[in-house]
């Protein structure tokens, strides 16, 4: 039975999904042949942010705005989506918060 996993490159700040049947161990990126880590354990804060990766709670510190505010301008389509890392795990890519930022300065 194949199993489906979701990966996150901390080179390039992609996400794969791969099929498997064993548990995997190391993997690496298939463009840039960097580390391939699973979203959940990198959840925590330190490797995320070291992937280029932010939570809500990051932006809403960056931004200075609160969490909720962060997915309401989502909803209305004033800022960049969040990539879904797993079931009710979203994360923002750094560049697309640079950018934000870029432009709203």
């Amino acid at each position: 039975m194949y199993k489906t996993t979701k990966r996150l490159c901390t080179a390039c700040n992609k996400v794969f999904t791969l099929e498997h049947e064993q548990p995997i161990k190391e993997v690496v990126c298939p463009q840039c042949a960097g580390p391939l880590l699973d979203p959940v354990a990198s959840a925590n804060k330190q490797v995320a942010v070291k992937a280029g990766m932010y939570s809500a709670k990051d932006v809403a510190n960056l931004l200075r705005i609160n969490p909720s505010t962060v997915y309401r301008k989502v909803k209305a389509g004033e800022f960049p989506q969040p990539v879904k890392l797993s079931a009710g795990v979203v994360r923002w890519r750094r560049e697309d918060i640079e950018a934000y930022m870029a432009g709203e300065n």
